[in-house]
């Protein structure tokens, strides 16, 4: 999903390079278990990118010409590129300005009146009705559920990945910035720093877990949460426990 730019440098580079081409950076080896930052594959691009996600064994990008392509992370190749179908507004000009992969599918944000879900096996498409979708302009996904946040109109919706359908919107803080998904918990998280929990069925957001001065963006990986926040004029990557938002360490 896309990423709030707090910690300017090293995201500023990120965007650069999703402009200029596509790099692919090498992890760390087993002794140390880290990322290198290693460039060991690239390949070039014939569109500025908006987003970008992987899952389902290929990296998938939100082009500015509207389509999504499908990258292979083994020969550094486009094998599939894929235009949103607008099915409510078919002479709407296609759009994929946000993107994450998850349940099966690629969800595309497409700045219209509807999100657009992808098989990503099959390539068949979905469109389904969210409220201000063209406003979103956070989106995470789990084996669950589907959430958009548009912070413009103070709303996070959650989609049952299951039934295709919206089952709450839930009115956010005016400084809400960004959506993490796992374990079918939506995390929320503010500028100011304030983390929400939101489980099934929750209608309305609980009292928060502040966890930060200032924060930027939030991810679920792997049962843990990321945070990037700003302490001081220490830029960081917080890890919070997902259970409770306690922290585990920065980065």
């Amino acid at each position: 999903s896309r990423t709030p730019l707090l910690i300017g440098g090293a995201l500023a580079a990120v965007a650069l390079v999703a402009v200029l081409g596509l790099l692919l950076l090498g992890g760390g080896g087993e002794d140390d278990g880290g990322g290198t930052g290693e460039v060991v594959g690239s390949g070039p691009l014939d569109s500025r990118v908006f987003d970008l996600d992987s899952g389902e064994g290929a990296l998938w990008i939100a082009r500015a010409d509207g389509a999504v392509g499908k990258f292979d992370p083994g020969s550094n190749e486009e094998v599939e590129r894929i235009t949103p179908r607008h099915d409510a507004s078919p002479g709407l000009k296609p759009a994929a300005t946000a993107i994450t992969v998850g349940a099966g599918s690629v969800w595309v944000d497409a700045f219209a009146d509807a999100v657009v879900r992808i098989d990503a096996k099959s390539g068949q498409q979905t469109n389904i009705k969210v409220p201000e979708a063209s406003e979103v302009s956070q989106v995470a996904v789990d084996d669950r559920f589907f959430w958009l946040l548009a912070p413009k109109k103070r709303q996070l919706t959650r989609v049952n990945v299951g039934t295709n359908r919206v089952e709450n919107v839930i009115e956010v803080p005016k400084d809400a910035v960004d959506v993490g998904a796992g374990n079918g918990f939506g995390y929320l998280i503010t500028t100011s720093g304030d983390l929400y929990f939101i489980a099934e069925g929750d209608k309305r957001l609980a009292e928060p877990a502040n966890v930060a001065k200032k924060a930027g963006g939030i991810a679920f990986v792997d049962g843990t949460l990321y945070l990037s926040a700003l302490e001081g004029s220490e830029e960081t990557i917080k890890r919070l426990d997902a259970e409770s938002g306690t922290e585990g360490g920065s980065i």
